[in-house]
């Protein structure tokens, strides 16, 4: 009986370790240079004018779901997009780090998401963004205050800065997802979402 549950045991074992993927560099990810953060994150770099960013929002909300509680995880929206204005992307960048300082992503992200991709509509000046905000119900004195922020400027600039280092390396197209400030994630060989989260979560846990 010992014997046959040994067995069962180790054909069980096998199976999981047959089955376990193999994340490869270059198939399951790219090696950055300069150094890693000092805490666990994962940088999504993205722009609202994206549609495959804006496709790929769920698997972000699910991602970001089952990440640990010491994991940092953190929308970098990006500018210099084809044809768009860069006065209005940085605009942008401030809402998408407003709405993070504010705990309101899940509140001003998906709206400002649909009003481009679904009513096919575009902002002109800041107020634009203010007016679809009132339209849905964000609370926009509190929005502006920060919005307006000294803190929130410099920090644009830093999101821009990280922007043009990972352009400097050869990546320019979004969405990116960057762990740990060292490791890209490749997804052309990722089955499922399930495979994706477990990608990230083993380039979370390796050593830089």
């Amino acid at each position: 009986m010992i014997k046959r549950s040994l067995v069962l045991f180790a054909t069980l074992l096998f199976s999981v370790f047959a089955f376990a993927t193999d994340f490869t560099e270059g198939d399951y990810y790219q090696v950055l240079t300069g150094p890693a953060t000092n805490n666990k994150e994962v940088r999504e770099y993205f722009s609202f004018y994206c549609p495959h960013c804006y496709a790929k929002e769920p698997l972000m909300n699910a991602l970001k779901q089952k990440l640990a509680a010491d994991v940092t995880f953190t929308k970098n929206h990006v500018t210099g997009m084809p044809r768009r204005n860069i006065e209005i992307e940085n605009l942008l960048t401030k809402a998408a780090i407003t709405a993070e300082k504010l705990d309101m992503v899940d509140e001003v992200i998906p709206v400002i998401f649909n009003y481009i991709h679904r009513s096919h509509a575009d902002f002109s000046e800041a107020k634009d963004i203010h007016n679809l905000l009132v339209l849905a119900g964000v609370d926009t004195d509190k929005f502006d205050k920060t919005f307006n922020s000294d803190a929130v400027e410099k920090q644009m600039q830093h999101l821009n800065d990280n922007t043009q280092i990972l352009r400097k390396q050869g990546y320019s197209s979004v969405p990116t997802v960057v762990i740990n400030g060292k490791y890209k994630v490749e997804t052309k060989k990722v089955k499922s979402v399930g495979e994706y989260i477990e990608l990230v979560n083993y380039l979370l846990n390796k050593p830089a």
